[in-house]
């Protein structure tokens, strides 16, 4: 990648991760809308600016057969996000009934 405009590079490289099962951001639905969330970028940037990128896009999962490899595990964000939640409500704090939960959603 190697132009000048990080959007083109955001919207280039979200498409080899939605196209290869691994996405970051996005569900992993191979549509316009998840290549732009997979990009971190307004959707109207690729259905107005980066119009060539989008059919590129479109043309690579029509040639694909529409189907993205199967994810076979979340991505990280997700499994961290579940330990800290794990972490928080689970038995790790407290006596295991409740009380950290109690405690956070108090505001203390």
């Amino acid at each position: 990648m190697t132009n000048d405009d990080p959007d083109r590079d955001a919207i280039q490289a979200a498409a080899d991760r939605l196209l290869a099962g691994l996405p970051l951001r996005s569900t992993g639905e191979l549509t316009i809308v998840q290549l732009a969330h997979e990009a971190g970028l307004k959707r109207w940037l690729l259905t107005h600016k980066h119009r060539d990128l989008a059919e590129q896009f479109q043309a690579k999962v029509r040639a694909a057969g529409g189907d993205p490899p199967a994810v076979t595990e979340p991505p990280w964000i997700f499994r961290r996000g579940n330990q800290l939640r794990s972490f928080l409500f689970g038995k790790e704090m407290g006596n295991g009934d409740g009380e950290a939960a109690q405690v956070v959603h108090a505001g203390v």
